[in-house]
């Protein structure tokens, strides 16, 4: 197949008083971006022990283009080495077995990945993980922090018990594990209107999955049974399985903080999930950076946006493996809001350093888009920009991802 190139210059704008303005340019070529003000951002990400990579929707390619360009950069020159997704903890763990091996990447993402993340450019990215891994000795671990999936997070408490001389241990992990693919099989399924399941029965098993998870949690450190790091991290999986949706971002901050205790890691998920606070007076949504960053004090938030063009989402309430994936049209932008007042700058794209801005106190609505179509999107309450994120690239046109088949 003929290789095609693209080049595309970026103006790149640091504001530090509406009046004042500093630009500066970078180029993306074939989705690699450069610079000098993707330098001192990068050298500013790389003085951190975690780095949230934020994204504005969940199906824009130029976010995946310029953040995978970012994660290359602090793999080979600021020596990070962990990749936390907004992915089950459990998948991704199997996942980044395929990776360290020989086998073919598609048919693994599509068993492993949610299907926002089954894209072209997430697919070369992790075969380029897969070769800088195989010519480096400090390996770069692809995980995971949520918990929408948790039959790989079972079986991994599973394997791990299996031949360890304790009957009760091993039927109580046998127990989890068929659990935890009960509630797979829920959540898949669940899109479907005429599918037919009982919440009571459901909540029942995810009741005896607490259960369980205890029970093994205490016998095992009651009787100083040898277990590996991931094992730990699988029942603390576990546990955010069973606190629920509630406690997403809570949770999802606990399972990226364990990666740090010695790595460097780097966290992909949505924009909002990665903010320092929740965008809404009422905390309902968001934050998962905040929780972070009372964990791991060492922690930088980007955020990124964009104004018009396309993207990619699903009408389909749940995300799984299997999402049928549609283009639509951004809808236009509110004109009292965040999006509306980059787009008055008239760049193509803005980089704002927000760890050294204040703002001069303006407050306003940030829009809100996550996988659904249109009519879902909203805006979050009015807000400082500062104190969502320490930067932030706003993007005036965007295209839709495309996905694997």
């Amino acid at each position: 197949m003929k290789k095609i190139v693209i080049i595309t210059t970026l103006l790149i704008a640091a504001i530090f008083t509406k009046a004042q303005m500093k630009q500066q340019t970078i180029s993306i070529i074939n989705g690699e971006v450069s610079g000098p003000a993707m330098s001192a951002l990068i050298d500013t990400m790389g003085d951190e022990q975690i780095v949230g990579l934020g994204e504005g929707t969940h199906g824009t390619k130029e976010f995946n283009e310029l953040r995978i360009s970012i994660i290359k950069q602090l793999i080979t020159n600021k020596g990070f080495t962990v990749l936390c997704f907004e992915n089950s903890f459990g998948d991704s763990y199997y996942l980044n077995e395929v990776i360290n091996s020989n086998d073919s990447m598609e048919p693994s993402m599509k068993k492993y990945m949610i299907k926002l993340w089954q894209t072209p450019e997430i697919r070369d990215f992790l075969y380029w993980l897969r070769d800088y891994n195989n010519t480096h000795e400090r390996k770069v671990t692809f995980a995971g922090m949520d918990f929408n999936f948790i039959a790989s997070t079972t079986d991994i408490i599973q394997n791990e018990l299996k031949n360890c001389n304790n009957a009760t241990l091993v039927a109580l992990a046998e127990k989890l594990h068929c659990d935890g693919v009960f509630y797979d099989s829920i959540w898949s399924n669940q899109n479907d209107t005429n599918f037919a399941f009982s919440f009571d029965t459901l909540v029942a098993k995810m009741r005896e999955g607490y259960k369980a998870t205890k029970k093994i949690d205490s016998i095992v450190k009651a009787n100083n049974i040898a277990v590996s790091i991931n094992f730990s991290r699988a029942v603390l999986n576990c546990r955010a399985w069973i606190n629920g949706e509630e406690n997403r971002d809570s949770c999802m901050a606990q399972m990226a903080a364990s990666f740090a205790t010695n790595e460097n890691v780097i966290v992909w998920a949505h924009a909002v999930h990665l903010a320092l606070q929740s965008p809404f007076a009422d905390n309902s949504v968001g934050g998962t950076g905040g929780y972070i960053k009372k964990i791991i004090p060492s922690y930088f938030a980007l955020g990124t946006g964009t104004a018009d063009g396309t993207y990619s989402g699903t009408e389909e309430r749940f995300d799984t493996r299997t999402n049928p994936m549609h283009i639509y049209n951004l809808p236009a932008i509110d004109k009292n809001s965040w999006d509306k007042y980059f787009t008055d700058e008239n760049k193509q794209a803005i980089l704002i350093q927000l760890n050294n801005l204040n703002n001069s106190g303006m407050e306003l609505p940030l829009r809100l888009i996550g996988y659904g179509p249109p009519k879902g999107i909203d805006y979050t309450d009015k807000i400082k920009l500062s104190r969502l994120f320490d930067a932030y690239i706003f993007i005036k046109h965007t295209n839709a991802n495309s996905y694997i088949d």
